[in-house]
């Protein structure tokens, strides 16, 4: 991982956050993208600068030697406890000063790098940029400022969406008001992380979803699936619909309404999505999983997506533990 191990070294507070990105975006295909010594020094800096985060892995600690699967495995339950704890100002042995000049400048760097061409680049500097979570916004906001044209706007505004900080919806509403709807459409999406406890971002997405191009009416769609049930966000769907005309909603935004309408609903609207987990086709089975994630703020590794949904030994998400983790976070 180019951004995630080019300063794993354990004295440099500032690289944590990357160092431990790295074991995912190289985790998976060790000698494709990098050896494994770089690996074994991004595992080193994760242990000391957080065991507890190695113990986290359970009955699957991460191995640089051990297959792809079990590793991906152990990334993934590892991230979601740093997903969790990551707002905690002493999770780290050494604390991540926003105002520190070496901290700010690395994740000046980060931010950069979301706005370069290399898309390669910007999915790692994505990845690296959601584990250090809100420490990460003063960078993307100052970089907002200084990127060039829309192409370089997008990924730093759904990056803020993924830091979940409430510093973050003043930016992202502000840039509902952009020229370019791709823009528009890529903060209406980003806001939908803070649809569910911040009122302005519930509120503002309401009012983007009636905008009268497609591509940003799409994007504030996919924010409501972070919406939690209520009946202004019902009315903005079926406004939705209604501006969609004859032909109705693209395909695309047909299963984001499927999402919002299990939220909205309950369990009653569960069998598309259960249709949709279990498609032959990968992409359609992700695209659900990552709707349905975000609705209901799940865990990335209680389902398996990418195997095939007919293997016994396939991570999945049952209509059981999906209708409990519904009542969890949206009630009965």
């Amino acid at each position: 991982g180019a951004s995630g191990l080019d300063a794993c070294g354990p004295n440099d507070r500032s690289s944590f956050d990357a160092a431990f990105g790295g074991l995912d975006s190289v985790g998976v295909n060790v000698g494709h993208f990098c050896s494994k010594s770089c690996l074994q020094d991004a595992l080193d800096a994760v242990e000391e600068h957080a065991p507890w985060l190695v113990a986290a892995a359970g009955d699957a600690p991460y191995g640089v030697d051990q297959g792809g699967p079990l590793r991906r495995i152990s990334f993934e339950r590892m991230a979601w406890a740093w997903h969790a704890r990551r707002h905690d100002p002493d999770v780290l042995a050494r604390r991540l000063d926003e105002e520190d000049p070496g901290f700010r400048a690395a994740s000046d760097r980060l931010a950069a790098r979301l706005a370069g061409e290399s898309v390669r680049e910007r999915m790692i500097a994505r990845a690296a940029a959601a584990l250090l979570g809100p420490r990460a916004t003063p960078a993307l906001v100052r970089a907002l400022g200084e990127a060039e044209g829309p192409a370089g706007l997008l990924d730093l505004l759904r990056t803020l969406g993924d830091v979940e900080d409430p510093r973050a919806v003043a930016p992202l509403v502000a840039h509902l008001a952009h020229a370019s709807p791709a823009v528009r459409g890529a903060a209406a999406e980003a806001l939908g992380a803070y649809a569910y406890a911040e009122p302005e971002a519930l509120e503002a997405l309401l009012v983007a979803v009636a905008d009268p191009r497609e591509e940003a009416r799409s994007g504030a769609l996919r924010g409501l699936v972070g919406a939690p049930r209520h009946a202004a966000v019902a009315e903005a769907v079926a406004d939705f619909v209604a501006q969609a005309g004859a032909a109705g909603p693209g395909a695309e935004d047909r299963v984001v309404l499927a999402v919002i309408r299990f939220v909205q609903e309950g369990e009653g609207a569960y069998a598309p999505i259960a249709e949709g987990l279990a498609s032959p086709r990968v992409y359609v089975r992700r695209t659900w999983w990552d709707l349905l994630r975000r609705a209901l703020d799940l865990p990335v590794w209680l389902h398996d997506p990418v195997a095939d949904p007919g293997r016994e030994d396939a991570r999945r998400l049952d209509r059981a533990a999906a209708l409990r983790h519904y009542a969890q976070r949206h009630g009965p």
